[in-house]
């Protein structure tokens, strides 16, 4: 087993219930940590293990021009493009949404798959 980190993937997106939401990007901090059944020995081909790099071009060019209403949306999309697109058994995303609040600089929400 080998465990992937991806930390703090920014990405500008619209996300939020209210007008002032919707008519400014803030940044979208994904962290994913996915667990792969993979024994280091048998890894010599980027196809037979995860390919962090299309899969940071994947998740960037799916939520870069879209717009969401609530984080739980932006992580469930997430957790089903890993699903789909990886060889990843399980894991933990956690989605951080910037400059939420005057009083806040960031809510997060993370979930196990």
């Amino acid at each position: 087993m080998i465990e992937v980190e991806i930390k703090s993937l920014k990405i500008p997106m619209f996300l939020g219930i209210y007008e002032y939401e919707k008519t400014l990007k803030r940044e979208v901090i994904f962290d994913l940590n996915l667990t792969c059944n993979l024994e280091l020995s048998n890894v010599n081909n980027i196809s037979d293990t995860l390919d962090y790099d299309f899969l940071i071009t994947r998740i960037t060019n799916h939520f870069q021009y879209k717009n969401f209403n609530l984080i739980e949306d932006v992580l469930y999309e997430t957790m089903t493009l890993i699903k789909a697109l990886t060889i990843a058994q399980n894991g933990k995303i956690k989605i951080t949404k910037t400059e939420t609040h005057i009083n806040v600089s960031a809510v997060s929400i993370s979930s196990n798959f």
